[in-house]
């Protein structure tokens, strides 16, 4: 796994089995599709992963401490917020559209990840 962002960095890591997209948190889904596209562009057809900023509300720890809300980050595609069938949903819809098939959660989202996680399986 290699985790990149740019478009040097993004062409380097069609190298790995999966490239983990680091991308910043106000990313939409069209940012996605062209960090895909420039990765797929090489010829590589890696699998990819993208961590999720935000889970129920609740952003990861160093963006809270920067005083940045979820609603400051309509659009966004790494943030989950609603109900557990909202998450699920907005989730299988990124999956659908990007192919992204991996979704690390930090450890402080763990907890209200969990019954996203069991509906999902």
């Amino acid at each position: 796994m290699i985790a990149a962002s740019g478009p040097l960095a993004l062409q380097a890591a069609a190298v790995a089995d999966t490239v983990a997209l680091a991308l910043p948190p106000t990313a939409g889904v069209d940012d996605v599709l062209r960090a895909i596209d420039i990765v797929r562009s090489t010829g590589a057809d890696p699998a990819f992963a993208l961590q999720l900023s935000g889970v129920g509300g609740r952003l990861v720890p160093h963006l809270e401490r920067q005083g940045i809300t979820v609603e400051q980050l309509p659009g966004a595609v790494a943030v989950l917020d609603g109900d557990v069938d909202a998450m699920v949903a907005a989730l299988l819809e990124l999956r659908d559209r990007t192919g992204i098939s991996m979704f690390p959660v930090s450890s402080a989202h763990a907890e209200a990840f969990a019954p996203v996680l069991a509906a999902l399986r």
